[in-house]
């Protein structure tokens, strides 16, 4: 689906929930969002941090949320450094987002608190993350001729391979997160100055 199809869709959504006022959903460059400073009152990072500069992506977020707003990622990341011996499971997933690197838990909250955000909350959603990778690769494996006619047999077999490892995830292969962090609130006053 295209960006502007899914946009679109979005919007449709949240037409239909009645929220269309209450929402925006736009693209542009995550480094350099197209608005002011301040603009929003929560941004959700869903799936994306493997691939970004989490300095360039921390000072932006930080720029555009609002005083008092808060900023969710659901990423996958890990919950100690691996001590040189990555999941071969985890790295292939990395690699099938198109590379990046996963960060521990402790780098997400050092940023945060590094460009002003107060880190809130983390939980470990692997448990509630793994079905759905067990789900999708049992849709992929359906649509196995198409993924292979536009990928290849081989990428296909990869990727439907990754999705049914990452669906047994066990307790010592935990790797997806909820973290929330919060922009602390600024008085009116000493914003201006």
């Amino acid at each position: 689906m295209s960006n502007a199809a899914a946009l679109d869709r979005a919007r449709e959504h949240a037409r239909h929930q009645g929220v269309e006022d209450r929402v925006v959903f736009l693209t542009g460059d995550g480094y350099d969002l197209p608005v002011p400073d301040g603009y929003f009152t929560a941004a959700l990072a869903f799936e994306s941090t493997p691939q970004l500069d989490l300095d360039r992506f921390f000072i932006e977020l930080t720029r555009v949320l609002a005083s008092g707003g808060r900023l969710v990622i659901e990423t996958p990341c890990l919950n100690s450094p691996d001590n040189g011996q990555p999941d071969p499971a985890i790295e292939a997933f990395v690699q099938m987002l198109g590379g990046g690197s996963l960060h521990t838990v402790e780098t997400y909250r050092g940023h945060a608190r590094k460009h002003g955000l107060t880190p809130m909350t983390i939980e470990d959603i692997t448990t509630g993350v793994s079905p759905s990778f067990h789900r999708l690769a049992d849709v992929l494996s359906s649509d196995r001729a198409e993924i292979a006619r536009h990928y290849g047999v081989d990428k296909a077999d990869v990727l439907i391979a990754n999705f049914k490892v990452l669906g047994k995830c066990t307790r010592n292969r935990r790797f997806h997160h909820d973290l929330r962090q919060r922009r602390p609130f600024i008085p009116r006053s000493a914003s201006r100055q």
